[in-house]
């Protein structure tokens, strides 16, 4: 629903005075209201409240003469209003719940790159907020920006300086003048006469600038003009380059030229920190208008990836982080995948750049603590010395891959410009790398092979890289926010050191990258760290100032990379389950395959990694002469994958890097995949889960409830009586009178809590019934309670995993009956806890006990099910491996939509086992 106004806020008046905010966002203008909000991709799940989103404009001005304000470059010469401040305007988009008692008290800052991305709801509850600091990004309907006063002298004449545009692949005659990622140029040349400019074509030029078969085009060759619809010299302009004979697009143009009017972009750092702390702080602007979220939020997180992240790491070196009331912004971030400092702060800046010739962003610390830049000449310092000046340093979660390492220089945070030795990382900093990715990370899967790399000028050698590395960034962001929250301990810093030897030079021996035929190695690959001459008018330390001339490359300093095992991936670091359960070469490098960058490392818009997949037989290895086992040697069967891959995802969420779902998530994938599959296995195989577990209560919605209120689990659209746990049902038939679960062959259930004694407490004051106090069974701590139904449940403690954690399989043989189930759905028996037999299916567990039991149907625990691949299939299969089918494969549809194919089995002690073919899951 969209409202024009902000009715539904009328009613904070009533509880907040009347204050002028400090923070100098003098009015927030709330242009659009959806509430409630379009619902998240868990739709049909009580985990997310309903949320609102809240879309305007926010007003602000700055004291040029505050110092917190006056290190911004050329805000002495904005225009000011009748109070002598410096204006700006900017677009924001909050989403809050709807209902703010169910909000975590957490505002989640998202930095918006290159004016993209959006607020976003969450099942934490957070607030989100992203807005417009990017002065010179196009506004658009889709996008956010700001705008921010140009600079001009005293006189009011202009302010002029050299600016540098570069073409590669340029067909036709006429080129627009485009800063980097294809934005128009804001900035309109002192003059259009050639003579004054110099344009040049050149075949190659190397990473540190040094060209090949360069050629000045003469001055009466070239025009400030379009000629799309006239002929050279054709219509001045501008905006764009006309050249008499045509572009070469096989050549590389540059264009140095003399601008004017810069914008004063360095206000976008300090328009964030207004609205982050009027938004955390303020009750209303001075306006009147009312803070949404006022009197709510107690913790402030900001993230920002790429360029968001290079934001990040300007705004705190910056001092940013302290408001003009001297408050603490945020108490945590997240810069992501980030190495530079941003060029923001500086006439003529390019924000939007990157790594190529000229683009600045390498040039301030680039490390967290002090440390003395001998190699430049720029004294000791680090990113955090104002921020500890003024007790506003946030606790920093620093996450990067390898392309950043090769293709962004991330070396100097980690050693230095000398890579002498490692720098220590401060008491407040957490460092995670993820080897082996391009930026970003892969889309996940598990394929033998990927795809071309095709948006690259010139192509690149090596195939798409898949690993992810979302889904451990997304564990630790959580951990990030408890941090903050409750001072929890975040996992261990994990990234490529000196000291253990995993950080190394970049040549082939010191890596000790396999020799691949027909394949690149990664030494030289990577883009060289430039140290300019920039002139007197630059303030490197901050990255801030002006320059009269083309930057002038002095030297190249020393960079490390990661050192690899004898596959060729990257030894230190979280890594991805593909990563761990390898299927060939991961690498956050890649080579250009022609043009004028041949050779060099492959750069999109952003740097680009590759895959060299493994042969799939020991004959197609050897054949090839890979010196790498292939898949069949190093996992032998489609099965042998699948643990290998359970074993990483699990390893991976006891250390905190992963969370449960996309654990999960990842098993079943890799169980869908066709590694190591023949056409009639994949058909006849299971999907490595429990599908569902069948319970029986005289008011199944009634029992839904209870365990959702002790146990947690997610609501799903399939209907009332069903509970999500992860990617297990928990499903409630009627039954007015079911036969306790305990003696019968699906003993009881075992769920996990955060706080045992907590969760006993609890249930004791409710009236559960205990059936055991905490005791320790079998080397687990663990308490025993009953549902009102019959079901006897083992609650344990694991604040990592919480919610449903096994069922017990209680027969004669338990050896043999995991045995059995083993060899007919897959998996492998191992210890659940270190201490008890069992097998794990995605996450939930299997475990065995040893008793008589009965047959389980009527009980309270009536039957489990799980999740063939195509039923039929599975049952021919089944039957020919002497399984008594109960049930032959039919349809059923339910009350929802949810179509599936199911049939029955009998398993050891008589177990009814449902098997289901699930074909349109919601």
């Amino acid at each position: 629903m969209t409202h024009k106004t902000l009715a539904g806020l009328a009613a904070i008046g009533v509880v907040c005075s009347v204050t002028v905010g400090q923070a100098h966002v003098t009015r927030i203008e709330i242009v659009k209201v959806e509430s409630p909000a379009p619902a998240p991709a868990n739709a049909g799940s009580t985990a997310t409240p309903p949320y609102e989103r809240l879309s305007g404009k926010f007003y602000g001005e700055l004291d040029p003469k505050d110092p917190k304000n006056a290190l911004i470059t050329d805000i002495q010469y904005a225009p000011r209003n009748a109070r002598g401040k410096v204006e700006y305007v900017g677009t924001f988009s909050l989403m809050k719940p709807i209902d703010m008692s169910k909000s975590s008290g957490v505002l989640m800052y998202s930095v918006v790159n290159r004016g993209g991305g959006t607020a976003s709801a969450s099942p934490e509850g957070h607030v989100s907020l992203v807005s417009g600091w990017q002065g010179d990004v196009v506004p658009s309907a889709a996008n956010h920006t700001i705008q921010v006063p140009r600079a001009k002298n005293p006189d009011g004449t202009s302010i002029t300086g050299p600016l540098v545009i570069r073409w590669v692949g340029q067909k036709g005659s006429t080129a627009a003048l485009i800063i980097p990622r294809a934005t128009p140029s804001p900035y309109p040349p002192v003059t259009m006469d050639t003579s004054k400019a110099v344009l040049v074509s050149a075949v190659t030029e190397s990473a540190t600038g040094v060209k090949s078969g360069e050629v000045k085009i003469p001055a009466g060759d070239w025009a400030f003009a379009d000629c799309e619809k006239t002929a050279f010299p054709g219509t001045p302009d501008q905006a764009h380059i006309c050249l008499k004979n045509g572009f070469n697009p096989s050549l590389l143009y540059e264009l140095q030229y003399t601008v004017k009017d810069p914008l004063v972009l360095g206000i976008g750092f300090a328009a964030t920190r207004d609205l982050n702390s009027f938004f955390r702080y303020e009750k209303k602007d001075d306006a009147g208008t009312l803070n949404p979220v006022a009197g709510n939020i107690r913790w402030a997180v900001s993230e920002g990836s790429s360029q968001s992240g290079t934001f990040l790491r300007a705004f705190i070196g910056l001092g940013f982080n302290q408001d003009e009331a001297n408050r603490i912004v945020w108490d945590g971030s997240n810069p992501h995948i980030a190495s530079r400092v941003l060029d923001m702060n500086r006439r003529f800046a390019e924000p939007g750049g990157t790594v190529s010739l000229y683009e600045l962003g390498m040039e301030a610390p680039l490390w967290w603590a002090d440390w003395d830049d001998t190699a430049r000449g720029r004294g000791k310092g680090g990113l955090l010395d104002r921020c500890r000046a003024t007790n506003t340093c946030p606790k920093i979660m620093e996450t990067f891959g390898s392309a950043e390492i090769y293709g962004l220089r991330a070396s100097p945070m980690l050693v230095g410009t000398d890579a002498k030795a490692d720098i220590p990382l401060p008491e407040n900093v957490r460092r995670y790398f993820f080897p082996g990715v391009t930026h970003g990370g892969g889309p996940g899967g598990f394929a033998s092979t990927t795809a071309a790399v095709t948006n690259v000028f010139g192509g690149c050698d090596l195939l798409m890289n898949p690993a992810p590395s979302a889904p451990m960034r997304s564990a630790l962001m959580k951990s990030l926010v408890d941090w903050v929250t409750t001072g929890s301990p975040m996992p261990p810093s994990k990234y490529p050191t000196l000291a253990d030897g995993t950080l190394v030079a970049n040549t082939r021996a010191a890596m000790g990258f396999p020799n691949i035929p027909g394949r690149p190695s990664p030494q030289g690959v990577m883009y060289p760290l430039l140290d300019y001459e920039l002139g007197p008018h630059f303030r490197y330390n901050d990255a801030s100032g002006f320059l009269v001339k083309v930057p002038v490359v002095k030297q190249a300093l020393p960079q490390l990379v990661p050192r690899v095992d004898a596959d060729g991936n990257e030894m230190a670091g979280v890594k991805s389950p593909l990563q761990m359960a390898p299927l060939g070469t991961y690498t956050g490098w890649n080579v250009v395959s022609s043009g004028p960058f041949k050779g060099q490392m492959c750069l999109t818009a952003s740097p680009v990694g590759g895959f060299i997949p493994f042969a799939k037989t020991k004959a197609e290895r050897t054949a090839a002469g890979d010196p790498r086992l292939s898949l069949e040697e190093r996992y032998k069967t489609h099965d042998g994958y699948v643990q290998a891959v359970s074993s990483a995802a699990a390893k991976l969420v006891k250390d905190g890097y992963l969370r449960q779902p996309d654990a999960d998530a990842m098993i079943a994938q890799a169980q869908k995949s066709d590694i190591l599959q023949t056409a009639a296995s994949a058909q006849a195989g299971f999907e490595n889960m429990i599908d569902h577990i069948h319970l029986a209560a005289p008011d199944p919605v009634k029992a839904v409830e209870w365990y959702q209120k002790y146990f947690g689990g997610e609501k799903t659209a399939e209907g009332p009586e069903r509970l999500m746990f992860g990617q297990t049902r928990v499903i409630v038939a009627k039954n007015d009178a079911p036969k306790p679960s305990e003696g019968s062959v699906l003993d009881l259930l075992g769920f996990s809590v955060p706080d045992l004694a907590a969760a006993m407490k609890k249930m004791q004051a409710d009236g559960v019934k205990i059936e055991m106090p905490i005791s320790t069974v079998d080397g687990i701590k663990m308490a025993q309670v009953s549902d009102p139904w019959g079901t006897l449940i083992d609650v344990i403690q694991d604040p990592q995993k919480p919610g449903l954690a096994y069922i017990c399989f209680l027969s004669p043989d338990s050896a043999a009956s995991l045995a059995w189930f083993a060899d007919k759905f897959g998996g492998k028996v191992t210890k659940f806890a270190g201490k008890v037999n069992g097998i794990n299916y995605g996450g939930i567990w299997l475990v065995g006990k040893q008793g008589a039991s009965v047959p389980s149907q009527g009980h309270a625990i009536d039957h489990i099910g799980v999740r063939p691949v195509n039923v039929d299939a599975a049952v021919a299969a089944l039957k020919a491996k002497n399984v008594k089918v109960l049930t032959e494969p039919r349809p059923l549809t339910l009350a929802s939509g949810v179509t599936m194919r199911l049939a029955f089995v009998e398993g050891p002690a008589g177990v009814r086992i449902e098997m289901v073919q699930r074909d349109n899951l919601k």
